[in-house]
């Protein structure tokens, strides 16, 4: 019986680890296409097509405090991933419930599931029923809670979408922000205080 030769299985080795490289990337790209495609479906069916939840763990959620010991009322959902996650702030719209909204928790729930840090912070002025420029400072404190390198997306869900807007202009954390999503946003302040 003959022995393999070293000499063959090194390279073939070398070989086979560039093959994996180069395909690595690929895998990453379709992963998040399927994680997109799997979100979308089951945001819009509100959980009827639950393949996002049925293939990735529950995220782990908790109070975040910020660095100046003033306490933020914000939830982190956090991902269990692999890879470093993204960040986002997610700004609901006017509702008492703020981020214990149960619509604003499954979609942030969600959004950490396919790979977001997703903070969600309470905005006092939008619980009230009452949009104060005051708010923006509360998504300003959130964006700035994350103390990382990674660029900040922000998401403003209707009367949300003006705090989240004013936040990512701010001079002090205009740098962190890389993308501003404003869902159902309103096109007049006059006719909405109206």
């Amino acid at each position: 019986m003959r022995e393999p030769e070293v000499g063959g299985v090194l390279p073939a080795l070398a070989w086979l680890t560039l093959a994996f490289l180069l395909v690595l990337p690929v895998l990453f790209g379709l992963w998040t296409l399927f994680a997109t495609t799997a979100f979308l479906a089951e945001f819009l069916s509100e959980g009827r097509f639950s393949l996002l939840s049925a293939v990735t763990p529950s995220p782990v959620v908790r109070s975040l405090p910020t660095s100046e010991g003033r306490s933020l009322d914000a939830d982190l959902y956090q991902p269990f991933a692999r890879w470093p996650p993204r960040n986002l702030v997610l700004v609901h719209g006017l509702s008492p419930a703020g981020k214990a909204d149960p619509r604003l928790q499954d979609a942030a729930r969600l959004l950490a599931r396919a790979g977001f840090r997703t903070l969600v912070p309470t905005l006092s002025g939008l619980t009230r029923l009452r949009p104060r420029p005051e708010d923006a400072e509360t998504v300003v404190r959130a964006i700035q809670a994350f103390h990382s390198s990674e660029s900040v997306k922000i998401v403003g869900i209707s009367v949300g979408a003006g705090p989240a807007l004013l936040a990512a202009a701010n001079p002090r954390v205009a740098a962190e922000v890389s993308a501003v999503l404003s869902l159902g946003g309103y096109a007049s302040t006059a006719e909405l205080l109206r």
